[in-house]
């Protein structure tokens, strides 16, 4: 229980070191939904990190105006569909950075052309 408050209390730190380090990518994306460039927001998450795209819906359809879904990983992964995504941004989500279904989902969203993220 020590480890996991200690992470919580970590996390104001990383996610200003992290947006301090990535101001660029970060403009970048702002300007692409400003812009009207996106139309769609897509999380790819799995486990745990499903909790986190909940929050970060509606957070992102509050602040956007853009509608945000959740990824079904499994069409490419298994089904071996391609899907349109070159207007998407897709945001994956992944505590060990090693989900391979949400990997395979951002790198399917490069391939189209869509915006990515990873966190």
């Amino acid at each position: 229980m020590e480890k996991m408050l200690s992470e919580i209390l970590e996390q104001p730190a990383v996610l200003s070191d992290c947006a301090e380090k990535n101001k660029t990518e970060i403009s970048r994306i702002i300007n692409d939904i400003k812009s009207g460039n996106i139309d769609n927001i897509i999380f790819a998450a799995r486990g745990s990190s499903d909790n986190a795209s909940i929050y970060g819906k509606y957070l992102a359809e509050y602040i956007t105006g853009i509608p945000v879904s959740p990824a079904s990983p499994s069409i490419i992964t298994v089904y071996g569909r391609k899907l349109r995504l070159e207007r998407s941004l897709i945001i994956g989500i992944s505590q060990s950075g090693e989900a391979k279904d949400v990997l395979s989902f951002i790198m399917h969203g490069n391939e189209c052309g869509a915006a990515t993220v990873a966190v």
